[in-house]
């Protein structure tokens, strides 16, 4: 679960920056190449729509989907881990139970920092392909980190 977990934190993570950077991505019907086309005010801040020979996303919608799949995935893995450490616990809330929430909030908490730096980082770099990148790396990192953090955090609590 915690490779599904941070998965998710990863797709998630990229959400927020896709819907921030705007514009669209293209795929063209002749070359079979991605081309990103930036915001503009005659598209009501929206980047090219398309036409027939090239078909376009935009990278709000594809943020907004990104968003959900990601909120859902790390509800899921939560639930799940949380659930594991209840039952390790003879059905009652003990050590394990309350490990796993303390790693799930971890995860999250360090997912969504990572996310939103490392593709900050990476935006100005290669729009729109180093927010995508970068928000997934940093999320998947950021969970893993923060997990790590709390987790040992927890194990300082006496």
């Amino acid at each position: 679960m915690i490779i599904l977990g941070n998965t998710t934190n990863g797709i998630g993570g990229t959400a927020n920056p896709m819907i921030d950077q705007g514009g669209s991505v293209g795929l063209t019907s002749k070359s079979r190449s991605f081309n990103y086309y930036k915001p503009q005010e005659r598209y009501k801040g929206n980047g090219f729509y398309g036409n027939q020979y090239v078909k376009t996303y935009q990278l709000k919608h594809l943020g907004s989907v990104a968003k959900n799949v990601g909120v859902a995935g790390t509800i899921v893995s939560s639930a799940t881990n949380i659930g594991i450490g209840f039952v390790e616990d003879g059905n009652q809330i003990g050590e394990n139970t309350q490990r796993a929430a303390v790693k799930s909030v971890g995860s999250w908490a360090g997912a969504t920092l990572g996310a939103k730096y490392c593709a900050g980082f990476c935006t100005p770099i290669c729009p729109p392909w180093g927010t995508i990148v970068g928000g997934f790396v940093g999320g998947v990192a950021g969970g893993l980190g923060g997990e790590w953090l709390f987790e040992n955090g927890y194990d300082l609590i006496p």
